[in-house]
């Protein structure tokens, strides 16, 4: 369930499945569902290209999608999951490895940085797996993966940008997100 409100300068959202605030800046468009969907959906199409396997994310809700051009999105979704924790980290390791293996498909690996860590937002702890792409000299592309098991659902939030500046700006957001706990 979401709820909203609108206060100077942002939308605020709360997503009732993870308990989660966030605050948005009126810079960012709102992505509408069905655009959201589609976007999934490519996703999907690319893990299963990259890694030549069929995925079923048919379960996977997306809460909010945001972005500030095509280059410069946020997503967050939740997938219901009640494996157990050692379960879902070996299924984390394999989710990274399909991303890698996925980009690997449509750039040289010498061109893609990946680095694995654990952060936290309001005191939650989340798996952090970021990729560089680079394009070319002077051009890349990150993507920073966290996610967590959280309230029986894998919970994702996913920001790409191509923009250092956004990728700062894309970062507060999620740092200054509360969870009702």
């Amino acid at each position: 369930n979401l709820a909203f409100s609108q206060v100077a300068g942002y939308t605020s959202f709360y997503f009732e499945e993870v308990n989660m605030s966030i605050k948005i800046p009126k810079k960012f468009e709102i992505i509408p569902e069905q655009e959201e969907q589609k976007s999934r959906q490519r996703g999907e199409k690319f893990l299963e290209d990259g890694n030549d396997v069929e995925l079923d994310l048919s379960s996977t809700k997306g809460l909010l999608s945001i972005k500030d051009s095509s280059s410069n999105y946020l997503n967050i979704t939740v997938t219901p999951y009640d494996a157990n924790d050692e379960t879902y980290k070996q299924e984390y390791e394999v989710v990274k490895g399909m991303v890698f293996n996925s980009f690997a498909q449509q750039l040289d690996p010498k061109n893609i940085d990946t680095a694995s860590s654990a952060t936290e937002i309001d005191g939650l702890a989340f798996n952090k797996f970021e990729v560089t792409l680079k394009l070319d000299v002077s051009s890349e592309i990150k993507m920073i993966l966290l996610s967590k098991r959280y309230k029986s659902y894998d919970f994702g939030i996913c920001y790409v940008y191509r923009d250092k500046e956004v990728g700062k700006e894309l970062e507060t957001i999620i740092r200054n997100s509360k969870f009702k706990r």
